[in-house]
């Protein structure tokens, strides 16, 4: 079940900077940018706190929804940082 987390991880960011790219508006990038890091925060403080309680067994759902979200956030974090990478180069060359 896990092996499908990643996969799942990977269209729902590419549907998510999809709808973003139809948009087409500046504050859509920097939205996603101030959402995806506030939730890497929350995902860090949330993993650490998962972490104290390492020796409780977790039910193969909370497995499941743990691989999905780390895999969502990773996904999530290399779209936004393209994102940027592609409009910095479209404003240095005038596009």
């Amino acid at each position: 079940m896990n092996r499908f987390a990643p996969l799942l991880a990977l269209v729902l960011v590419v549907w998510a900077v999809s709808a973003g790219i139809s948009s087409l508006s500046s504050a859509t990038l920097l939205l996603a940018t101030v959402l995806v890091a506030a939730g890497a925060l929350v995902h860090e403080f949330v993993a650490g706190a998962v972490a104290a309680n390492a020796g409780a067994t977790s039910s193969p759902a909370r497995q499941f929804a743990t691989c999905l979200l780390q895999n969502l956030f990773r996904f999530a974090i290399g779209a936004v940082v393209i994102a940027w990478m592609a409009v910095s180069a479209l404003w240095f060359f005038g596009g």
